[in-house]
C-alpha cells in the first residue's frame, strides 16, 4: 500500500509557474530538462503547426510548460511537448489560467533518452481516452514520427510526407523537415 499522498490539479496548481511537474494518477512527477537535439525538434513541430493553424486563425499551438488535466480521481496533468488546438477549441478565459480540462486536438512527444517505449505507449492511451484525437512520437535518434488516433498507428519515416491525418487535414510536410 502506498503512502504517498496523492495530489489533485488544484494543488499542482497552486506550488505556481517555478515548479515544473505533472501528475501521474495524482503522484507528482519532475518534468526533466531536454537536450539541444529535443528542442531543435520541438521548435520544428511549432513553426510549423504554428503555420499551419495561421498562427491562431485556424488553430493555436501550445509549448511543453502548458499542462492539461486529462483524468480526475486520481488527477493526471500532462504537460506535452506541443499541444494543438483548432481555434474554436482553444482555452480561453478561465480555462486559459488553469489546467484546463479541454483536450488538445494533437499532441507532439519528442522522445528523449529518459522516456521508454512502454511510458510512452501508456501517454497516448491517456491522451487519446481524454480525447486527444492524435499523439505524434517524434523520435530524433530514429528519425520517425509514430502516428496514433483511435484508429490505430503508423510510422512516418524520412522520405514519408507527414500528411492524411484527419485531425490535421491538409498538413502535408516531408518528415526530413523535423530531423535535419
Amino acid at each position: 500500500m502506498s503512502t504517498t499522498k496523492l495530489m489533485t490539479s488544484e494543488e499542482l496548481l497552486a506550488m505556481g509557474d517555478d515548479f515544473h511537474f505533472e501528475l501521474f494518477r495524482g503522484e507528482l512527477r519532475p518534468l526533466m530538462s531536454t537536450k539541444p537535439k529535443h528542442g531543435l525538434v520541438a521548435g520544428r513541430f511549432v513553426s510549423r503547426l504554428g503555420a499551419y493553424g495561421g498562427f491562431g486563425e485556424l488553430g493555436e499551438v501550445y509549448t511543453a510548460e502548458a499542462g492539461f488535466t486529462l483524468k480526475r480521481g486520481p488527477n493526471t496533468v500532462f504537460s506535452p511537448d506541443i499541444a494543438y488546438f483548432r481555434s474554436d477549441r482553444a482555452p480561453v478565459g478561465a480555462e486559459a489560467v488553469r489546467f484546463t480540462e479541454i483536450p488538445p486536438d494533437v499532441v507532439v512527444a519528442v522522445l528523449s533518452p529518459s522516456n521508454s517505449r512502454p511510458e510512452m505507449l501508456e501517454r497516448s492511451a491517456i491522451f487519446l481516452a481524454a480525447g486527444v484525437r492524435l499523439v505524434l512520437i517524434a523520435d530524433p535518434d530514429r528519425q520517425t514520427i509514430e502516428a496514433r488516433d483511435n484508429d490505430g498507428e503508423r510510422v512516418f519515416r524520412l522520405g514519408d510526407r507527414l500528411t492524411r491525418l484527419d485531425a490535421l487535414p491538409e498538413f502535408d510536410v516531408p518528415v526530413a523537415a523535423f530531423f535535419r
